[in-house]
């Protein structure tokens, strides 16, 4: 399907230009790793294929397949080549069927389209004339979102705009209207036996997830509306009257849904239906009084999990329960990350059978023991260009702002969510940079030096031209080996003495989260 619309463009580049190939680096590392688990087998799966033809060869160099296996995964889970008009992805992580979503950006337009598919697919379609056409065996079941997106059921257009009660009723009539297109479609088309339970599947979560994030964010001027993830019951709080309408009732918003509507194998076919079942579990079936992220709410939601869930729900939800909690700063004390590396020990072999559970886990596991160490000498030596266009190491860099909290932003002048971050968090950074002796740093991972130093010019009244630097060649780089970015905006956390305590921690607008881990520092001072 041809997507012109601006929003979808913005999305399409966040995809795309966030997606960072890792390069192996010609030096390697020595590290412990927290476990070692031998013998463990994986699941052998036959390659899923797809191809996508064009006669516009921007598409083929700029496009991307994003996977929800525990969290959106775009980029490393696959191997691409091209060969003349052709772009071929294969991938070996397909256990079982489920959704993908592709992304790309040609000469004149952007796309974006789910598929679902089955282990050992091999998927064919063409980009010509501004236009997305799946063709060959099971083109019925990849066309389906193809022509959906083509209806007037955009949920973008539905805007919260303070009555719950009016938004929950504009998304129940958008999802039937999706609904039946979904068995007009079935009925029309020769689709696989299990096409309609997964893709009416996906089509409910989608709906829950909208009811869950309202669409209270406007873009384009108010044309379109992106989800508000913040706790729900903050975002009612705002608007909401209880002398006026009563008590909320949550249950009869979310339609009655019962903790047994997610516990279901199906329900990781669905990327929404992953996501819903995180949200919903933290913020709907689990009524904690303890703190977020913090031990006694970690011990509560593994153990609901444990009790409630059946085994590839329950994998999926610890996998998640570990990677949230980390990426929210747990994991800084000594406590917190024994709890870590003991929970992963205790489901290793379990998250070892597919491919794509282990590789996030490793990762994980890398990044804990990350935690409160020192960059080697080979990577301080790590040479940076500043604003001026001098060289300096990143030794250098950390000297300047020696005895101070270091945060380090990732950054790019072509990334829109970046940008978006230092905006509107101008007032958040500069309160943490005078009550938490905070330093802020600036590290662009751009190609082009004149487009770095113009968006930073530009943005010099957020900060921009201190602590600015620019790492040549970053993809190939070391510091990008070790850190392993691989989208931005990307923060990094280094306490007074040099070590890095986080290596990919909250955004400076989830200032919150954010603040916790810079009290926790300061606390050990």
């Amino acid at each position: 399907m041809k997507i012109t619309k601006s929003y979808i463009l913005v999305f399409t580049y966040v995809i795309i230009g966030l997606t960072l190939a890792c390069e192996n680096s010609k030096k390697s590392r020595q590290t412990d790793k927290v476990l070692v688990v031998k013998n463990v087998k994986l699941k052998s799966v036959k390659s899923t294929i797809i191809k996508v033809v064009s006669d516009d060869s921007r598409v083929l160099e700029h496009t991307a397949i994003t996977d929800f296996n525990i969290m959106p995964n775009t980029g490393d889970f696959y191997s691409k080549s091209i060969e003349n008009d052709t772009l071929t992805f294969a991938i070996d992580s397909i256990y079982k069927s489920h959704i993908l979503r592709y992304s790309g950006i040609g000469n004149y337009n952007s796309y974006r389209t789910k598929i679902l598919v089955s282990p050992g697919d091999s998927v064919l379609f063409k980009i010509k004339n501004s236009t997305i056409e799946f063709i060959g065996k099971n083109a019925a079941n990849y066309n389906f979102y193809n022509q959906l997106d083509s209806t007037d059921t955009d949920w973008a257009k539905i805007g919260y705009k303070g009555d719950i009660f009016e938004y929950k009723k504009r998304c129940k009539a958008n999802f039937l209207k999706r609904q039946q297109f979904l068995k007009t479609y079935v009925a029309e088309n020769n689709v696989s036996d299990d096409f309609e339970t997964i893709v009416g599947g996906e089509l409910q979560q989608e709906y829950l997830w909208n009811l869950m994030g309202p669409r209270s964010i406007p873009f384009q001027d108010g044309l379109f509306y992106f989800n508000n993830l913040e706790n729900l019951v903050t975002t009612i709080a705002k608007d909401y009257s209880i002398e006026k309408d009563g008590l909320f009732n949550l249950q009869e918003y979310f339609d009655h849904i019962e903790l047994q509507d997610f516990n279901k194998s199906e329900q990781l076919n669905s990327p929404y239906g992953k996501n819903n079942l995180i949200s919903f579990l933290r913020q709907y079936f689990l009524n904690s009084e303890y703190t977020n992220y913090s031990q006694s709410k970690f011990l509560e939601e593994k153990k609901f999990i444990q009790e409630n869930f059946i085994s590839d729900i329950e994998t999926f939800a610890i996998a998640r329960l570990l990677i949230d909690y980390y990426k929210n700063g747990f994991g800084i004390t000594n406590q917190s990350k024994k709890l870590l590396e003991d929970t992963i020990e205790e489901y290793y072999v379990k998250f070892s059978k597919e491919k794509s559970y282990k590789e996030k886990i490793d990762n994980l596991i890398s990044s804990i023991e990350n935690i409160n160490t020192v960059l080697s000498d080979d990577l301080l030596q790590t040479k940076l260009i500043n604003i001026r266009g001098d060289t300096i190491s990143l030794k250098d860099v950390f000297k300047k702002s020696n005895h101070k909290i270091k945060i380090i932003d990732f950054w790019a002048s072509w990334c829109i969510p970046c940008i978006d971050e230092i905006v509107k968090t101008k007032i958040i950074r500069n309160k943490m940079k005078l009550s938490n002796d905070v330093e802020w740093v600036y590290f662009s991972i751009d190609n082009d030096v004149s487009a770095w130093k113009k968006k930073s010019k530009k943005l010099a009244e957020y900060g921009l031209l201190t602590n600015q630097y620019l790492i040549p060649n970053f993809k190939a780089s070391e510091l990008n080996y070790y850190l392993k970015v691989k989208t931005i905006p990307r923060y990094v956390i280094f306490d007074k003495q040099n070590l890095m305590v986080a290596e990919d921690s909250p955004r400076p607008s989830d200032s919150i989260a954010l603040k916790k881990i810079i009290d926790n520092i300061n606390s050990k001072e």
